[in-house]
């Protein structure tokens, strides 16, 4: 690796830390760690890959350390609780609504043509309603 021997610098340019994670300066602010893995890879991480450390070690910056990710699934390395996946429509615990909620949404703006009041009413935002109207979300409620 291109550290130096005390590891204070980084292809010649000094290290500092930010948030936990080894950075430097080489004209634009870069991630050590992102250098590493694209040395690694061969080639440039692409603006949606994330490099996620398996040992939660910020600063351990080893490419056996490193699971290339989508920033979504990097997201869920981190906060497994906020990402219940698995749980639909009312069993997810971040629902405010329920299917029967979601049944009447769906009448009360096929009847009124207007999303902002039925939005107002349930206390969520007016694109929560136009996607569940469009059928973009709570797909599993039946229409």
């Amino acid at each position: 690796m291109p550290y130096s021997e005390d590891k204070t610098s980084f292809n010649g340019r000094h290290i500092f830390i930010k948030d936990g994670y080894e950075c430097i300066d080489d004209g634009h602010f870069r991630y050590v760690h992102r250098l590493i893995m694209e040395e690694h890879l061969g080639r440039p991480l692409e603006s949606h890959e994330e490099v996620h450390h398996k040992d939660e070690n910020k600063r351990h910056n080893e490419p056996s350390n490193f699971e290339l990710t989508s920033k979504s699934e990097h997201s869920k390395h981190h906060a497994p609780e906020k990402f219940p996946y698995d749980a639909t429509g009312s069993r997810n615990s971040q629902s405010k609504l329920t299917e029967e909620m979601v049944r009447e949404i769906i009448l009360k703006v096929n009847e009124e043509r207007d999303i902002q009041p039925v939005a107002d009413e349930y206390g969520v935002h007016y694109v929560s309603i136009w996607g569940i109207w469009k059928n973009r979300t709570w797909k599993h409620v039946e229409r």
